[in-house]
């Protein structure tokens, strides 16, 4: 299971539909047949509603695991992979801190009922967010949970090693950090 946490993830969507995780009932006090959490609205509906950038969490989501070799739509990375959705930023791509790491801890609580979520992908980043412990404690919470955090290095071709960008930028054990490449295999444009 892949944790998508960002604006969350258009679920209906035919290219995610069968690799969305279900609720067995019960996980983080949503019912049966819903796909994850939203902390926005502290309800188990994460359908993105992201009009800022079209539906971010949904394209994150599709890059892992839409399901490929159906003459439809795109493919992802894994065409078997398990979405679970939490949305935690707002349809304007907006979130706080606070609000990432309420998503990451019902992640864990999930895994700890029996989920086998290995990964969180959060894709959510912006420029001049600030160095938080809290934060790079939640990633190491994650990290003991058996849990990889992997995050976005972000879109402006800075160098995180010299203008830190967080959550990139906590490098802690078990995390990895992905820039986007083009087609030459160089640094993407944005």
């Amino acid at each position: 299971v892949v944790a998508v946490l960002d604006t969350g993830v258009q679920y209906s969507h035919p290219d995610l539909l069968t690799n969305m995780w279900n609720n067995p009932g019960g996980i983080g006090g949503c019912p049966a047949g819903t796909h994850g959490y939203n902390v926005v609205t502290s309800s188990c509906d994460p359908m993105d509603d992201d009009n800022a950038y079209s539906g971010h969490g949904s394209h994150g989501a599709g890059i892992i695991g839409a399901v490929g070799n159906n003459g439809a739509g795109v493919t992802g990375v894994n065409w078997s992979s398990s979405i679970l959705a939490v949305k935690w930023a707002d349809s304007t791509g907006g979130g706080f801190t606070s609000d990432l790491i309420t998503a990451m801890d019902w992640v864990v609580r999930a895994k700890q009922a029996g989920v086998n979520i290995r990964v969180v992908n959060d894709s959510q980043t912006w420029t001049g967010t600030s160095f938080a412990q809290s934060l790079s404690d939640e990633i190491d919470l994650l990290g003991s949970n058996d849990i990889l955090f992997v995050t976005a290095a972000g879109n402006t071709a800075q160098n995180n090693d010299s203008i830190p960008r967080y959550p990139c930028s906590y490098a802690r054990p078990t995390m990895l950090c992905a820039a986007a490449r083009d087609q030459n295999d160089k640094l993407a444009s944005f």
